[in-house]
């Protein structure tokens, strides 16, 4: 599911200099010539972000000059050109030549524009206004992707918003899923997609080669996270093999290079289920999962844990979070930090006592990410639509600000009497009509799993040939 983080913090190391009447600094003696100088945007160029102070969106820009080395100590003039604020009018340099601001998107406008100056040189930066998909509200939409295998049936969707510049300008929201066709885990392999609409997905590449998988075991639970400092779309995920859960992260620039996979985390299996991480800022990882023990779908219990990190790699142990909801057990997890909200939410389906046919998925809040509330109702049950007629599974979810909207895109399958077929779904709903749901009063009953049905962990009784 995927980086979503909020009140970052903007360090600007002010020069030592005297402020000269031009409004630069003075140079020091030995400090570079200014002549030709000019600025490159490092980061900030081609955003999408949410409007409001709790969201600001980090500017960072190199002063240069003629001959190409980076001039420290000069003050840079920063300007919110069309909609928004630039916190910071202006900062200085640092010994590396670079200065940085916090732009704070306007609530309207759906492009926006900032730049920054020093004397003649000037360089601008792009923004749009995130905004829920064009889809129909309250309408339960398939997610039609292609997928490697050829079966187009998928799992464990994670979505996030995509800075522009990472593609190009070609597309906003990411997301990660996994074939899963007919239940036959030696297919899930995460698979990274890209959309600009939200309805229409591309798919770009695989976590792992097709031809490379574990000897035995399967590759699942995708999470994806955007790294602002080195502009890296990463993507955590399981490999379940020699009887251990094996948290993986795998970086790309562009969806067509990829680094090497970094084991980060090994614990027993199945001790670290559907991995959710959230970066808050540089130095501030999150990592929400599963403890369901040795047992995995057959345990009478599971409990939800967080670690965190200073780097997201290396992860301190866990601790158990106050997550319970009535009825069952979290199974799969997606957590997000919602800053226009201060809060964290967390989308799971239910997992009942001994089995994993998980028949609705519920939605929880948190100020903290460790004490949760829970609501008596699901966010969505099996039986909405027919592809859903049995499982509810793992599903994803985003929130935009300045339409007020949550768009959720889940998973699950439907019993065809011999396998479970799997599919992907789309709702976009506003965040009050959403809340109403799950709080309603009055009685109300969950559609239980049919009681004939086969843990869809594992129920394929052969392998599946596909193309």
């Amino acid at each position: 599911m995927h980086c979503r983080s909020a009140g970052r913090a903007i360090t600007v190391l002010f020069a030592t200099t005297l402020v000269a009447c031009h409004g630069d600094a003075a140079p020091t003696p030995d400090a570079p010539s200014t002549d030709g100088a000019r600025l490159i945007a490092l980061s900030g160029d081609h955003v999408n972000a949410d409007p409001g102070a709790e969201s600001p969106e980090s500017l960072t820009v190199a002063l240069l000059n003629g001959s190409g080395r980076r001039i420290p100590g000069m003050r840079i003039t920063w300007t919110a050109t069309s909609g928004g604020t630039v916190q910071d009018a202006s900062t200085v340099t640092d010994a590396n030549g670079l200065a940085h601001a916090s732009w704070i998107f306007a609530n309207g406008d759906v492009s926006q524009t900032a730049s920054a100056s020093f004397g003649a040189a000037e360089v601008s930066f792009h923004g749009l206004l995130r905004q829920s998909p064009d889809i129909p509200i309250d309408t339960l939409l398939p997610v039609e992707l292609t997928t490697f295998d050829g079966s187009n049936q998928v799992v464990h969707p994670d979505v996030m918003f995509l800075p522009r510049s990472w593609s190009g300008g070609s597309v906003r929201l990411a997301m990660a899923i996994t074939p899963y066709p007919n239940g036959d885990q030696h297919f899930e392999n995460p698979s990274l997609y890209v959309s600009d609409a939200g309805a229409t997905w591309t798919m770009l590449a695989t976590a792992r080669n097709p031809v490379v998988r574990p000897e035995a075991g399967y590759l699942s639970d995708p999470s994806l996270v955007f790294e602002t400092s080195t502009q890296l779309l990463l993507m955590y995920y399981r490999e379940v093999s020699n009887g251990d859960n094996v948290i993986l992260r795998v970086g790309t620039p562009d969806g067509a290079q990829w680094g090497m996979p970094l084991e980060v985390i090994r614990v027993p299996s199945d001790g670290l289920v559907s991995p959710s991480v959230v970066r808050r800022s540089a130095t501030n990882w999150f990592m929400w999962s599963v403890n369901a023990g040795l047992l995995g779908c057959s345990a009478p219990a599971a409990a939800v844990e967080v670690r965190h990190s200073v780097d997201g790699t290396q992860w301190d142990a866990p601790i158990r979070v106050a997550l319970d909801q009535p009825g069952g057990y979290p199974w799969h997890i997606d957590v997000n930090w919602i800053p226009a909200l201060h809060e964290y939410w967390a989308l799971y389906n239910l997992k009942s006592p001994g089995n994993c046919v998980t028949p609705a998925v519920y939605l929880a809040t948190s100020p903290d990410g460790v004490q949760w509330t829970t609501y008596p109702r699901p966010v969505l049950q099996r039986g909405a639509i027919d592809a859903f007629a049995d499982v509810v599974y793992r599903s994803s979810f985003i929130y935009t600000k300045a339409d007020d909207m949550v768009t959720l895109y889940y998973s699950g399958a439907r019993w065809d009497g011999t396998h479970y077929v799997w599919s992907a779904a789309v709702q976009r709903r506003t965040r009050a009509a959403l809340f109403a749901s799950i709080q309603a009063p009055g009685t109300f009953t969950l559609r239980p799993p049919r009681s004939s049905l086969p843990n869809p962990e594992g129920a394929l009784e052969a392998p599946l040939r596909v193309p």
